[in-house]
């Protein structure tokens, strides 16, 4: 397993910490990249985009989210949900830090061009790389 799997989680698990629909985060996401963007700041070390593959073989966005990005979402965040996010990315990431958690759940695939790896294993059906 490589660096980027044990340091991501992705924008579907991101989502679902923050009580948010999917659709919405990716929408706030490249939002965030657009500002970024404008002000010459690159996005990498925050959001890396990636897609994953559904039960249906089909194909849909994604990011990768750094424990930066997760930061960067939580100062977004405010009240109960803010800190339920917060805690949930700080346990997670402690515990990809420790070793606790040599493969995530199924994730996103990162697109080709960007780097190797997934936040799953490699090897987990209905995953394959770009």
């Amino acid at each position: 397993m490589n660096d980027l799997t044990r340091t991501t989680i992705t924008s579907m698990e991101a989502a679902e910490w923050c009580g948010k629909d999917h659709a919405k985060l990716l929408r706030d996401i490249r939002n965030y990249i657009a500002q970024l963007g404008e002000a010459k700041i690159g996005f990498t070390d925050f959001f890396k985009e990636s897609n994953y593959v559904t039960g249906q073989n089909k194909t849909l966005p994604c990011f990768l989210v750094t424990k930066k990005g997760c930061e960067f979402i939580a100062h977004k965040m405010t009240g109960q949900k803010g800190t339920e996010f917060t805690a949930r990315y700080i346990n997670r990431f402690h515990e990809m830090e420790e070793g606790k958690l040599p493969c995530q759940p199924p994730g996103c695939i990162q697109r080709s061009g960007v780097g190797p790896g997934d936040r799953a294993c490699n090897d987990q059906a209905g995953f394959t790389s770009l």
